[in-house]
């Protein structure tokens, strides 16, 4: 078979494998309804799902300017600002009992920038500003 033929083939595998990789992601695309942000997209009625699942444990957190949410065990806390234009440091926090982890090998002196430990909590922050709008916490205040 000659170098032109052996390129020509070459060629069109190459084409059939960039198509068949496009009707994937198209078919993904189709099931995920258009938008492969399914956090922003399902965020809201997961979590509001959670909060009417277990009410008594969302409260006010006046210290960090937003709302809490405790896991029932008590080990585990979400928090999130109710205003991210305006939040001061962090748009969500989780903050966690420590102690598995430095059971585990927790090096505590290593943690990355966006995570602290003081008294036996593990704190991590995120900042959602930078990418997001304040679309969330509108959405919920409407609610």
């Amino acid at each position: 078979m000659s170098k032109v033929k052996k390129d020509a083939k070459f060629i069109i595998v190459v084409c059939a494998a960039v198509v068949v990789v496009a009707v994937i992601f198209v078919i993904i695309l189709k099931i995920a309804g258009g938008d492969l942000d399914v956090v922003g997209s399902g965020s809201v009625v997961s979590f509001k799902a959670v909060l009417e699942t277990i009410p008594d444990r969302v409260k006010a957190d006046d210290s960090n300017g937003g709302w809490s949410l405790e896991a029932p065990d008590g080990t585990v806390r979400f928090v999130w600002s109710t205003n991210y234009a305006k939040s001061p440091g962090y748009d969500v926090m989780l903050e966690l009992d420590a102690q598995p982890f430095i059971d585990a090998g927790l090096d505590v002196g290593r943690l990355p920038d966006n995570y602290t430990y003081h008294g036996g909590v593990l704190t991590t922050e995120t900042l959602l500003r930078s990418r997001h709008t304040n679309r969330w916490s509108e959405n919920t205040a409407a609610e």
